[in-house]
């Protein structure tokens, strides 16, 4: 099935109408029930809402990682800078100590490990929303709309900049689902390194993969 392009910044229309909706009144997956019409934006809502996960759950890793990477600079660099003055290597008690600067440095200027836990805050309000849908027994056209209040408020504290990266958990939760390829972006090796810093070109639509 063809899917039309739009901005994998809002995967929640990517994905509308990539299943065949049920005849009214159909028992969902977990004996929820929907309506006919409220199918294609109810899956839509539920694929941006983990997509939505998958990206800062990402996000939360990297920031933490460059935290620890930071915080063991700093530890081993100023033990290392030490033991090298008492054993009289100069030089290379400072280009240790200047190793500790340019750590210490980051972590203030960046905020890893404060940023770490804004992508984990907001990861968890993602999985609040998505476990308030599965635990539904039944979608209305008003629950469904404040859900897509809900996640469009979460989206309002987000800094989703990443586009490549956006595309990468977009594609992951395509494939989780069973989409076939058709439904995928096209990220380059050099595009899925740099992802966690940096959107590098080319953007090729849905519609040109496959």
């Amino acid at each position: 099935m063809e899917r039309d392009h739009v901005s994998a910044l809002d995967p929640a229309e990517a994905i509308a109408g990539v299943n065949e909706a049920p005849a009214e009144g159909e028992l969902l997956g977990g004996g929820k029930e929907v309506a006919r019409e409220m199918l294609e934006p109810l899956v839509a809502l539920d694929f941006a809402i983990h997509v939505g996960m998958r990206y800062h759950a990402k996000r939360r890793a990297w920031f933490d990682w460059l935290h620890r990477v930071a915080m063991v600079v700093a530890a081993l660099g100023s033990s290392a800078a030490v033991a090298a003055l008492y054993g009289g290597l100069i030089g290379a008690a400072e280009g240790l100590v200047i190793a500790v600067a340019i750590a210490a440095a980051s972590e203030l200027a960046f905020g890893f490990a404060e940023r770490g836990r804004s992508a984990h805050s907001l990861y968890r309000r993602y999985t609040a929303l998505a476990g308030t849908i599965a635990e539904a027994n039944s979608v209305d056209p008003d629950l469904l709309r404040r859900w897509e209040q809900r996640r469009l408020l979460i989206r309002a504290d987000c800094e989703e900049r990443l586009l490549v990266l956006h595309r990468i958990c977009y594609n992951l939760e395509a494939e989780a689902r069973g989409y076939d390829d058709t439904a995928l972006y096209r990220v380059k090796p050099w595009q899925r390194l740099l992802a966690d810093v940096v959107s590098l070109p080319p953007f090729d639509p849905i519609r040109h993969y496959g």
